[in-house]
């Protein structure tokens, strides 16, 4: 397998672990040091499999749907939406019952068939206004 087939192929392993609530999975394609550039998870796998459980207690029928995935180099780049039901608190919002569809587009750096960091951008006001009936500019 060339170098971007197989850099795809860890990346479509990561999102098949978040359907299927495999965080084991990332011991073995993602660095302990992973980084998902962000305001919110702290660099490390482990806050990373944190945030996502947080996520999965909230939304237990939290599924990514991956639309479209494109290698070049050491990145690989996904459009993808995922959806889910609030069941369960999140960050202290209680359950509204609601579904949401939210899409987003991640970049992953892949070294040597492992995770090494991410970043992404996601639509954030749908989300907010899917599930509480406000966006986020408020």
């Amino acid at each position: 397998m060339d170098s971007l087939a197989g850099n795809k192929a860890v990346v479509r392993r990561h999102f098949d672990a978040m359907n299927q609530k495999r965080p084991e999975v990332w011991d073995e394609i993602m660095v302990d040091e992973f980084t998902l550039h962000s305001s919110v998870v702290r660099p490390g796998r482990s806050n990373y499999v944190a945030a996502l459980a947080v996520a999965w207690a909230a939304f237990p029928d939290y599924r990514v749907e991956l639309l479209d995935l494109v290698a070049e180099g050491d990145r690989v780049a996904a459009r993808y939406v995922d959806r889910g039901t609030h069941l369960g608190d999140f960050l202290g919002i209680a359950p509204s019952g609601r579904s949401y569809a939210k899409h987003g587009l991640a970049l992953y750096r892949v070294e040597q068939d492992r995770l090494v960091e991410a970043w992404f951008q996601e639509d954030d006001a749908a989300f907010q206004q899917q599930l509480f009936g406000r966006d986020s500019s408020r």
